[in-house]
């Protein structure tokens, strides 16, 4: 029974870790905003405003958990998951910012040309005042920054040591869709777009040896999703700075989920994808070819 829980190093398995640290996360985040929450006499002890909105984030708690997670238990360096000191990164750091700015404002103008969305002010007058910096925060920042370091770094690190990192990339590129289960939208395609999202990450993280591609990539484009063109950040409502109407399907636009819910952002992931395994492979090869040749 206990070889269940239990490796041959006598250690919990890579697997029970993963689905113990993500509860612990979010017990904390519910935590909080159970606290937050509290009313007296009916009025919140709480102002939901300012500040105090980025402790209802659960990827800020991913953050904090994982490298706890990594430094503490696992005894790690941060740099084994790829979290490398950023002034030392500046082409990853340009390169994903630059990526996912640019695939998210391709996948904009194809939703526009196919008469998917419409954008009720003109471009020359960006509504400024419709965007702060807690949502920037809680909607960008955080989450690219937590779930990069939690799925693409921790999980990705703690799997591929036990079960290969091909089997790895999968793994946690089902449970990264997966959670997202609860979102208002979710739908077949999105979880297939989460999926596929993950995959590319994750091979992004392998390739470039660190992690900074991936957190810019991720920031970029939810920093575009939400607080650019005001559209739903998987499953959440965002305020950008254009107003994005969506008027097309569902199947075509992601509905309320947002684009990760629609066929366009699909084939825009596949492209990704398949030019990073292609990369991947290659360097996989490489090093099976060297292995043989020591050996």
């Amino acid at each position: 029974m206990d070889k269940i829980f239990i490796n041959n190093d006598k250690q919990l398995r890579s697997g029970w870790k993963i689905l113990t640290v993500f509860a612990i996360c979010m017990f904390i985040n519910l935590a909080f905003n159970s606290i937050l929450s509290i009313k007296l006499n009916h009025k919140s002890l709480f102002n939901d405003e300012g500040i105090i909105q980025i402790f209802r984030s659960p990827s800020l708690f991913f953050i904090i958990v994982a490298i706890f997670a990594v430094k503490k238990i696992e005894k790690w360096e941060l740099s084994a998951i790829g979290f490398k000191n950023p002034k030392n990164q500046l082409r990853q750091l340009l390169m994903g910012s630059i990526l996912g700015s640019c695939c998210f404002i391709a996948i904009i103008i194809v939703l526009w040309l196919l008469n998917g969305v419409a954008i009720t002010n003109s471009l020359m007058e960006p509504s400024f005042s419709s965007v702060n910096i807690y949502a920037i925060l809680i909607f960008s920042i955080f989450p690219g920054i937590g779930e990069e370091v939690l799925f693409r770094g921790y999980f990705l690190k703690l799997l591929s040591n036990s079960v290969g990192t091909t089997f790895a990339i999968g793994l946690t590129s089902i449970f990264f869709s997966i959670v997202h289960g609860a979102n208002d939208g979710y739908s077949i395609i999105a979880f297939v777009n989460l999926f596929l999202f993950s995959l590319f990450l994750s091979f992004t993280t392998i390739i470039t040896k660190n992690i900074w591609t991936a957190v810019c990539f991720h920031i970029a484009w939810n920093f575009f999703q939400g607080s650019v063109f005001s559209m739903s950040i998987s499953g959440s409502n965002a305020s950008g700075i254009y107003l994005v109407e969506v008027i097309g399907k569902d199947w075509i636009t992601g509905g309320s989920f947002g684009v990760e819910g629609g066929l366009i952002v699909t084939a825009i992931l596949c492209l990704l994808v398949i030019g990073t395994f292609i990369k991947y492979n290659s360097r996989l090869s490489i090093k099976q070819s060297v292995s043989e040749l020591r050996t």
